[in-house]
């Protein structure tokens, strides 16, 4: 079946299997050590669980990567067939290359502003992927989150991960005085405000959801959540011998609530 480009979206090849296209990824970022031995083992089984949900629910349809960073998800859902549009406030150089060459359509955007993607209508995607984006969201993630409900089509799939609050080595943390949010140094430091706007900083958390929590958030934008998962970071080589080892016996665990540092949301839109 030939995949007709929609909101100016061009295939740039034909498409190929997930595991091709992480080849073809990995060989682009092979000028990166810290996306090739860290980012990438931690985050793998995350990449691939978005990729064979997207698959499951609408294979070869639309999609809009929220807060695509250096692009690795849009591309990859790109080379798996879908018509892929992404959007941040960042602009790192080696993102155009992998987005031509994905046929990816990348849209400019504050995710803190109030009027968001006045370019896209109602109903565009068959697949929206928010990934480890709503914690740095500091104005408005329900004004987020609504907007993005809009814009996906009655049944389409919004998939959502972030960390994971309420775990017992954040409860161990809090209660040894070590618990603090992930970039709290720049939280400190750094202005929220410049001209009348919110400034987007990726190093920063500004709050990190229980499950519960994000539940709500999202059934309050008139989605239905079908599951919730947890897990872990990967394993890679810089972590010590002692923490690998703990990881590999305790998987299980650590794909659960009380253990897990992620949790991972399926949800839908009600027709």
């Amino acid at each position: 079946m030939q995949l007709r480009p929609k909101l100016g979206v061009k295939i740039a090849n034909e498409p190929v299997t997930y595991s091709e296209a992480v080849q073809e990824l990995l060989k682009s970022f092979s000028a990166n050590p810290w996306f090739i031995h860290e980012y990438w083992p931690m985050n793998e089984e995350r990449m691939a669980m978005i990729i064979r949900d997207a698959n499951a629910h609408a294979p070869g349809g639309t999609a809009f990567e929220v807060g695509c960073g250096v692009g690795h998800i849009a591309y990859l859902l790109g080379r798996c067939g879908y018509r892929v549009s992404a959007t941040d406030a960042s602009r790192p150089p080696e993102r155009n290359a992998l987005f031509e060459r994905a046929g990816v359509r990348f849209l400019p955007s504050n995710l803190n502003d109030l009027e968001l993607f006045p370019e896209l209508a109602p109903h565009s995607f068959d697949v929206i992927v928010l990934g480890e984006v709503i914690e740095h969201i500091l104005n408005h993630p329900f004004g987020l989150v609504k907007r993005l409900a809009e814009l996906l089509r009655p049944g389409g799939l919004m998939i959502v991960d972030t960390p994971n609050a309420c775990t017992l080595w954040n409860g161990w943390r809090m209660i040894t005085n070590k618990y603090s949010l992930w970039g709290t140094h720049h939280f400190i430091h750094e202005p929220k405000l410049k001209d009348g706007k919110v400034i987007s900083i990726g190093e920063i958390h500004y709050h990190e959801y229980s499950p519960a929590e994000l539940r709500g958030l999202l059934e309050s934008a008139g989605l239905t959540v079908l599951t919730t998962r947890f897990l872990p970071c990967g394993i890679y080589d810089s972590q010590s011998w002692a923490k690998r080892t703990a990881k590999r016996l305790l998987w299980p665990l650590l794909h659960t609530r009380l253990f897990g540092a992620g949790q991972y949301i399926l949800a839908t839109k009600r027709s």
